[in-house]
């Protein structure tokens, strides 16, 4: 990977503008760098974990859900029971 682009993608993990699945391609490319550098017996440097790890919390499930007031919450449960 060459500099210039693991730069791009480490700033693009912190881009609020980008779409979801912008997003995802980002994440996947920073998990394969993590893999080869893992491979050559070398540790993943710390910028590129807390990138991955900020991806993660960006593209769970768990991220829209938190989204939803509480008010609208209820009335969803509520209209699945």
């Amino acid at each position: 990977m060459k500099v210039d682009e693991y730069q791009e993608l480490h700033s693009g993990a912190y881009n609020c503008d980008l779409s979801r699945s912008e997003k995802e391609v980002i994440r996947k490319k920073l998990l394969g760098y993590k893999s080869q550098v893992l491979a050559n017996g070398s540790r993943c440097p710390a910028e590129t974990e807390n990138a991955i790890k900020h991806l993660n919390q960006e593209l769970a499930p768990t991220k829209f859900w938190s989204t939803w007031t509480t008010v609208t919450k209820i009335s969803a449960l509520s209209s699945i029971a």
